[in-house]
């Protein structure tokens, strides 16, 4: 059993294997060195040129994404006096297609006729020396078929295809109209910020040195490759059965096992390598919200198996009044209450503010974008109130809003004096909110102020 196992290990021996050609050698050697220049480009640092690139990728990423958000206030507006203009065209194209032709086109080309036919019975009727072609009678009759041609074509109907291609125009830019005027899709948002992650992510990778895995792989090539090329080296200096027979019985049977194992090393550690790009890693942080692949499925690389959202980064969306959004701009600070939290509140920023509204039934609003970094406990889907900040005092003289009566644009309040007598005085308002204003002139802190409901009371 033993000497069976031994002649089994013998017929496996590379060396009793056909002498390797010149073209075999030099593609072992080719392997060698590709291998050793991808180890030097592992252990070398990254070229500036590359370096710059990336850098310029991340730019590039960034302003994609400002440009997402909505750019500046003026850049917005232009985008929008662009698409109505856009809008008006494709309607006056439409217009002029449905419209019944006008009354002095439709005389020039009856005139045109007219002429045409004039042409042609003064030419059969001349009296000329040199008879009539057939050349100019041929352009006279063509020149009335073209001119009948263009009346018909005036007075037909319009084509169903033209006035379908016209009304696919006009809504095509209506539809991106209200693209512009809604702001930027939460979709488009992730795909801008997804850019930007892998923009920084692609510089950082080159920045920082080379894995140890990375090396170690690169390494084992060169080791594979060495020992495939000594292995073909040696089967070189073999050319007959019994040149082979002789060897077998110089050759080392140290050194032989050596070179198998350095080879069984070198194949394992392609192996090793091979079995990396299984592994499916997200390209940004998140958390998996749906499994779109069973365990044992088949993917490829166009298939979708996980769905992520990041929780870390989300935005509330509330549409504002025409009265509200007027003073709403971007960056500035807001509140964001849960209900279901408990009325558990959360700090957000105001990233985006339409400025043009959207006529829903009669109703205009204004599409808001609120971005939350920090909001534990909370899931897409919920309810929220918002709050935004767009002014902010302290230490001012505020009053109820009861207290305030305006009319033909002059504010008053009623104020008590000590003999309890009561007096009007015409004051100054300043900030206000839906329970108190701000009182910038005519009033004293401790001075007392009558109240509409309770019929007195204090003022601060």
């Amino acid at each position: 059993m033993a000497q069976l196992e031994r002649r089994q290990k013998r017929a496996s021996d590379p060396l009793k294997s056909t002498p390797p050609t010149r073209a075999e050698l030099a593609a072992a050697a080719a392997s060698v060195i590709s291998a050793r220049v991808r180890l030097g480009k592992v252990l070398l640092p990254p070229r500036a040129g590359d370096v710059s690139t990336a850098r310029h990728d991340v730019k590039r990423a960034e302003a994609d994404l400002e440009t997402t958000l909505g750019g500046t206030p003026e850049a917005r507006a232009d985008a929008i006096l662009i698409a109505e203009q856009s809008v008006e065209l494709a309607q006056a194209r439409l217009d002029r297609i449905l419209a019944p032709p006008h009354p002095a086109d439709i005389a020039v080309a009856e005139a045109e006729v007219q002429k045409a036919e004039a042409d042609l019975e003064a030419l059969v009727r001349s009296d000329r020396t040199q008879p009539v072609t057939k050349k100019e009678i041929d352009a006279a009759t063509a020149a009335i078929k073209a001119a009948r041609l263009k009346l018909e074509r005036l007075l037909a109907p319009p084509g169903a295809a033209d006035v379908t291609a016209a009304r696919v125009e006009l809504e095509r830019a209506r539809v991106e109209l209200r693209r512009i005027q809604a702001g930027p899709s939460h979709a488009a948002l992730e795909a801008a910020r997804q850019a930007v992650d892998a923009a920084n992510a692609r510089l950082e990778q080159l920045l920082s040195p080379a894995l140890a895995s990375d090396v170690s792989s690169a390494r084992l090539d060169v080791r594979r490759a060495e020992a495939d090329l000594a292995v073909l080296r040696q089967r070189r200096r073999y050319t007959s059965a019994s040149d082979i027979e002789l060897a077998r019985l110089k050759v080392r049977d140290i050194e032989l096992a050596q070179l198998k194992v350095e080879a069984a090393e070198a194949r394992l550690s392609s192996a090793l390598a091979a079995a990396g790009p299984l592994t499916v890693r997200a390209p940004r942080r998140g958390t998996i919200t749906a499994l779109l692949t069973t365990l044992g499925a088949h993917v490829d690389p166009p298939t979708s198996m996980v769905a992520m959202a990041d929780l870390e980064r989300l935005e509330v969306r509330v549409d504002l009044s025409e009265f509200d959004i007027a003073r709403v701009k971007r960056g500035q600070s807001a509140t964001v209450s849960v209900d279901a939290l408990g009325g558990q509140s959360f700090r957000g920023d105001v990233l985006f503010a339409a400025l043009a509204g959207t006529n829903t039934s009669g109703v205009v609003t204004f599409p808001v974008q609120v971005g939350l970094a920090d909001a534990p406990g909370l899931k897409p889907g919920m309810n929220v109130s918002v709050r935004i900040v767009v002014a902010n005092r302290r230490n001012v003289l505020q009053l109820p809003l009861e207290a305030v009566t305006q009319e033909g644009g002059e504010a008053t309040v009623t104020v008590l004096r000590r003999s309890d007598q009561p007096i009007s005085r015409t004051v100054k308002l300043g900030l206000a909110n839906n329970k108190s204003v701000e009182i910038v002139k005519g009033l004293r802190a401790g001075e007392r102020v009558v109240l509409e409901e309770s019929g007195g009371g204090g003022g601060e």
